[in-house]
């Protein structure tokens, strides 16, 4: 019987869903566009300068006078030490150790926001998310603000500012993860019919929010500043205004009833106290590993863009550095080649549309991926060829396409109560592989290498890659029906819990 009005529950939510009005639906996803482009233009520029104001901390014994943008010299990134490599080498190392700390606590807060997006609330969820971005970008500003040079004990270059507190900032950043909840949210409000037009369409919001944010932080890492304390204040003061469109979307959210399943046979939805959080987490937790073990298909995905994320993830996290220290580039010099991929990205979305409804959403993610692996790749020849850097950027562009390609995949395979889990999952190994390679890459990457030596990090980054698209091509050109089969077989529930 319960099973029976679950059925009914979810057969009368799809008929619902496919009567949205229009208008409704293009206000929904304009607001979500609106969320997407000001909380990621302050996270991303934020993201950014965090390499850049690393470099601006280290200090060095002696510290002579270093040469700075009026001296038409090398500048070495910092006003306290001007052995250029040296101040590479030591602000590169924070950096993966923050970005390992932000993936990891990613990683931990991301399946359990899905669970409160699926079981409570998709606007909570994103709301925490929000909140998590601007208590980082405040701390950030704290830090940079009240930290003076000062040589670490025993004379080696090092970034002044405590590490602890950078620590925790980028773990606060990274516990926000709103791509997760409002991808499923999106997903409730479309019929089936507009999901591809509406992925796509929040696909260009991403696309719109990285481009501004790159060329402000090109710009403002051109002007070569010494303290970024006013820079990541202004981003603190701006990420409040997501909460506007947010808002919007808290008020078109479908509203669960009371008594409604929240999966097959698993009685009303959960009331959170005091006392029942604890149960809440560890249901939760039971349900992502039910979900996990039940759908093979989970499971591949998973590990393919694991591989991919530890490649890929890897190679952009040392390219900056790399383009400075190697290829001899200025600081903002990479950024502003990032901005030729907008047009590549805006011609694999428009192609990319038409793609989807012809070949569907497995044929288009595996395309997307070998463009991607490819563009990974060409980076081995970086430092005999430097211009492949901006072929690679052109490529990595063109792979954008792969974004609404797999929320299609998951729209398709899960059901309402398991988009979110689901996505948070594959999110998860994607961050923890990210989460390694970081440090890894980090701790391989030398400033001074030419040669051979210099694209070893990268060579690294194409293998790994190239063992996803493998994983990823067996699992969706060879069997694309088996999503089908994932949708029948993964569809599980997460037991009934007294939270009272």
């Amino acid at each position: 019987m319960a099973a029976k009005e679950t059925t009914a529950i979810l057969a009368s939510r799809s008929e619902a869903i496919e009567r949205t009005p229009a208008a409704s639906l293009l206000s929904s996803v304009g607001a979500a566009c609106a969320f997407i482009l000001l909380l990621e233009t302050v996270d991303h520029v934020a993201s950014a300068l965090q390499l850049p104001l690393l470099r601006a901390s280290v200090a060095c014994p002696p510290p002579p006078p270093a040469p700075h943008a009026a001296d038409g010299g090398a500048w070495s990134g910092s006003a306290a030490c001007a052995d250029a490599p040296a101040v590479l080498r030591a602000a590169q190392r924070v950096e993966g150790q923050m970005v390992c700390a932000s993936l990891l606590s990613h990683m931990l807060c991301a399946p359990l926001l899905a669970v409160a997006a699926d079981v409570r609330s998709r606007s909570l969820a994103l709301g925490l998310s929000a909140a998590c971005k601007l208590g980082k970008l405040a701390l950030l500003a704290l830090l940079v603000g009240a930290a003076p040079h000062a040589l670490r004990r025993g004379g080696e270059p090092y970034p002044s500012l405590p590490l602890p507190l950078l620590l925790a900032a980028a773990a606060l950043g990274g516990a926000g993860a709103a791509n997760v909840p409002l991808n499923a949210l999106l997903g409730d409000l479309s019929p089936a019919a507009a999901r591809g037009r509406v992925f796509t369409a929040l696909t260009l919001a991403h696309a719109a929010a990285g481009l501004g944010s790159t060329l402000l932080a090109a710009t403002l890492l051109h002007l070569r500043l010494a303290d970024y304390t006013f820079p990541l204040a202004a981003l603190a003061a701006l990420a409040p205004l997501s909460l506007a469109p947010l808002a919007a979307l808290a008020a078109r959210e479908p509203r669960r009833a009371p008594a409604e399943p929240h999966a097959r046979g698993c009685g009303p939805l959960p009331r959170l106290s005091a006392g029942g959080a604890a149960r809440l987490l560890a249901a939760g937790t039971r349900s992502l590993a039910r979900l996990f073990a039940r759908s093979a298909r989970l499971r591949a995905l998973s590990a393919s863009f694991a591989c991919i994320g530890f490649g890929a993830g890897g190679a952009t996290t040392i390219l900056a550095s790399f383009s400075i220290g190697v290829l001899g580039w200025a600081q903002g010099d990479l950024e502003y080649l990032a901005l030729l991929a907008a047009p590549f990205a805006v011609g694999s979305l428009v192609a990319g549309n038409v793609a989807l409804v012809r070949y569907g959403a497995a044929r288009v993610a595996c395309a997307s991926i070998s463009t991607l692996c490819v563009a990974v790749s060409l980076l081995v020849f970086a430092p005999w060829f430097p211009p492949v850097v901006m072929l690679m950027v052109c490529l990595t562009g063109s792979s954008i396409i792969l974004f609404p390609a797999t929320l299609d995949l998951f729209t398709e395979a899960f059901e309402t109560q398991e988009r979110a889990q689901a996505q948070a999952l594959v999110v998860t190994a994607v961050t923890f592989a990210i989460s390694l390679a970081a440090p890894c890459f980090s701790s391989v990457f030398d400033p001074s290498a030419t040669g051979a030596r210099a694209a070893v990090p990268f060579a690294i980054a194409a293998i790994a890659c190239m063992l996803g698209l493998g994983l990823a091509v067996q699992e969706l050109a060879f069997h694309p029906a088996a999503l089908a089969d994932d949708r029948r077989q993964a569809y599980g529930c997460m037991p009934a819990v007294d939270t009272t």
